[in-house]
């Protein structure tokens, strides 16, 4: 996923420390990426792919339908997630547990403004 991130129009990925850092900001507000991880339950992961499968226009009502959704120590269905400190830009992968590794079950899905902060919701 941190590819696609890297790639995406609005993302700057800034060399630190002699280059042997590298630190992703959201261009627009010049907000820092925080890369964040969460594994769920078969039930909570079906849950985060409805919201995740919406509309743009249908994703305030699935966030919302969504509710709480608990986090597990660890489960078969994982989500990758980069969220801007100010909540603007969220860019996110689910991934399934099969063969002994997690897979992506779908492309990385890039949000910004209100839609990012509706996202945020599900992972702050």
């Amino acid at each position: 996923m941190a590819a696609a991130v890297a790639k995406h129009q609005d993302i700057t990925v800034k060399n630190q420390f002699f280059g042997l850092i590298q630190k992703a900001y959201y261009s627009p507000t010049g907000s820092p990426l925080l890369a964040l991880q969460y594994d769920y339950s078969t039930e909570n992961g079906n849950r985060i792919k409805q919201v995740l499968s919406a509309q743009s226009s249908q994703l305030a009502g699935a966030v919302a339908d969504a509710g709480l959704v608990a986090k597990a120590p660890m489960g078969p269905f994982r989500v990758e997630v980069c969220l801007s400190a100010d909540r603007q830009f969220a860019a996110v992968q689910p991934f399934g547990y099969s063969d002994f590794e997690y897979r992506p079950l779908a492309d990385v899905r890039f949000f910004k403004g209100h839609e990012a902060e509706l996202i945020a919701q599900l992972f702050t």
